[in-house]
């Protein structure tokens, strides 16, 4: 039997912006997300460009509260889900047996929130 693959969104946090529009953009013109590295360091380091978010701030879009209890790394993970769950929303329903693990946020609402089942909308 052959399966087959529904895409019904896309979500993207990179270094050439957020958003998929953005990402595209930037494939497109041929512009690098590729900069000096602007955190702050204790210590000289040998790397000195890197592919990276100065200007991310997850409590934007997930709220102060979830945005302080996760790492960054999961923090982009939700931001891109939720960039998907803005996209899908309007088209497929919450009640869509294809979306058990992961609701879509409704449109313009970025939060989130933990069932028991453990997955998020």
């Amino acid at each position: 039997m052959r399966r087959r693959v529904l895409i019904t969104g896309l979500g993207a946090v990179t270094a050439a912006g957020l958003g998929v529009e953005r990402l595209w953009q930037a494939a497109r013109d041929g512009q690098s997300g590729l900069r000096p590295i602007e955190f702050p360091r204790n210590e000289p380091q040998r790397i000195k460009i890197a592919a990276h978010l100065p200007s991310f701030d997850p409590s934007v879009t997930l709220g102060a509260k979830l945005a302080n209890s996760i790492d960054r790394f999961a923090a982009f993970a939700l931001v891109a889900a939720d960039e998907w769950g803005m996209q899908v929303s309007d088209a497929v329903s919450s009640s869509d047996p294809a979306l058990v693990a992961a609701q879509p946020s409704k449109r313009g609402s970025s939060r989130f929130s933990r069932r028991r089942s453990g997955s998020i909308r």
